[in-house]
């Protein structure tokens, strides 16, 4: 059975507002999801764009791997660190999860 894995990104506070730097940010995104194509166990991904009532707040994607092993093996891999560690400055936090399946009756959702 296959995984979904749950990434919040969100900007380093000082550039929310600059918008050469948030492209940057987008760039960062955008080059991660190339990346990512190519990577062993590797099935899709969804990117949101989370705006709240002060503007643009962060970038929720989630992605589906064949199994845990091979999201982490991306997520410690060489070429996914050397390219966060060039967008470092850009990026405030980065957050995971992994997600559940909830099953018929399992969780009230409304």
């Amino acid at each position: 059975m296959s995984i979904k894995i749950l990434c919040r990104k969100v900007p380093n506070l000082m550039i929310r507002n600059n918008y050469f730097t948030m492209d940057r940010f987008f760039v960062f995104n955008n080059c991660l999801t190339e990346l990512v194509q190519n990577a062993n166990g590797f099935i899709g991904s969804e990117s949101y764009y989370n705006h709240n009532l002060e503007g643009f707040d962060s970038v929720v994607t989630i992605s589906e791997w064949n199994k845990y092993v091979d999201w982490d093996n991306w997520y410690n891999s060489d070429i996914r660190n050397v390219l966060k560690k060039e967008y470092e400055d850009i990026l405030f936090k980065e957050t995971y999860s992994v997600l559940r399946k909830s099953y018929h009756n399992e969780v009230f959702l409304l």
